[in-house]
């Protein structure tokens, strides 16, 4: 019998392909770039599907340059980004790209769904107050957290949002920091709120091992970017919390004291208030009112140039 050559060439490439595994993209968060840590200079590493991304990115950058939003770090002192968005919102300034770490997760998302300053100054009052005596990143709190704002996040996926969305996050097991732009933000913010080491979770939040998150956002697509800084450099707490001293201080430790090139950094004084203090916090306001709003006509003004000083760069 006689036994056609291409049916037999045929038949091994069938059977070669069914022996393989299938290749599956992902998991259940999408994640670019990926951040390793590493004893030296971090580490970008991009694989096939995000190097496609990327390059979607690149193209997009030759006819619109992406202006970027970071919210840092602060858990009470981040009440003074809405002073920032309340000049935002009368302003004719757009972001493409925004980004945060810690409450300033929850901030960048607020900002990206559409949440007015006022009606996120009144939910961050309430859950103060609501919060009050309430030992800072405990479960309890973290509920409390997700009490009071993510009723007002009206989309459910990350990638949902009106404008782009990463949120840093620590991969316990492969030791890395991933950007997520999509998958359930309540599940996200979660994560990225969880400070100690738990074996029900892939992801924790990324803020021991972050470093200047403004440069990894530039591998995201960003042209230029505006960094707020409320944390400061004075750690101190009503009550006193030995692991939380230390951990901010860390923070504080390698944070850029100024931030040239193509990023601006905005840094508002709430050095008077505790991470865990309220009280100082309405006279605090009304100098960062002051302070958003010189800085948003800054912002205005120099806008075009540093976009354009890309290009030189």
């Amino acid at each position: 019998m006689k036994i056609n050559f291409f049916t037999i060439i045929l038949s091994i490439l069938v059977s070669s392909c069914s022996g393989s595994k299938s290749f599956q993209l992902g998991t259940e968060l999408n994640t670019v770039p990926i951040v390793e840590e590493s004893k030296s200079k971090t580490q970008i590493i991009l694989n096939k599907d995000e190097k496609s991304i990327n390059n979607e990115l690149e193209k997009t950058n030759e006819r619109h340059k992406n202006f970027g939003l970071f919210f840092g770090p602060g858990v009470n002192r981040t009440i003074s980004y809405t002073t920032f968005i309340d000049q935002l919102e009368s302003s004719e300034i757009n972001f493409d790209l925004v980004s945060g770490i810690g409450m300033g997760a929850v901030f960048a998302v607020l900002y990206s769904s559409g949440v007015k300053s006022s009606r996120i100054e009144w939910i961050f009052f309430k859950f103060l107050q609501e919060s009050r005596n309430v030992k800072l990143f405990s479960d309890e709190w973290i509920n409390l957290v997700e009490k009071n704002f993510f009723p007002y996040i009206k989309y459910k996926d990350l990638n949902q949002l009106p404008i782009k969305t990463y949120i840093p996050l620590f991969d316990q097991f492969t030791r890395k920091i991933k950007f997520v732009s999509r998958g359930s933000i309540r599940d996200i913010l979660h994560m990225n709120l969880i400070l100690t080491p738990k074996k029900s979770l892939k992801y924790i939040s990324s803020l021991a091992y972050l470093e200047d998150p403004e440069e990894y956002l530039r591998f995201l697509g960003a042209d230029f970017i505006i960094s707020l800084n409320s944390l400061g450099n004075n750690i101190k707490f009503d009550y006193p919390n030995h692991f939380l001293s230390g951990f901010f201080g860390k923070i504080v430790s390698r944070k850029k004291a100024s931030i040239g090139g193509l990023y601006y950094l905005i840094s508002f004084p709430m050095q008077e208030l505790s991470l865990d203090g309220r009280n100082e916090i309405s006279s605090l306001m009304n100098k960062n009112k002051n302070i958003a709003k010189k800085e948003i006509n800054y912002i205005k003004e120099n806008k075009e140039q540093w976009l354009k000083s890309n290009d030189e760069n």
